[in-house]
């Protein structure tokens, strides 16, 4: 679950345009 949030925290900061729909590398981890 850690390594998710650090993954799901870098996602976030490298789109910051999507930061209101989140990114599929996000859903993949999730």
């Amino acid at each position: 679950r850690a390594g998710a949030t650090l993954i799901n925290q870098f996602a976030l900061s490298f789109a910051p345009k999507n930061k209101n729909r989140p990114s599929p590398m996000i859903n993949v981890y999730s």
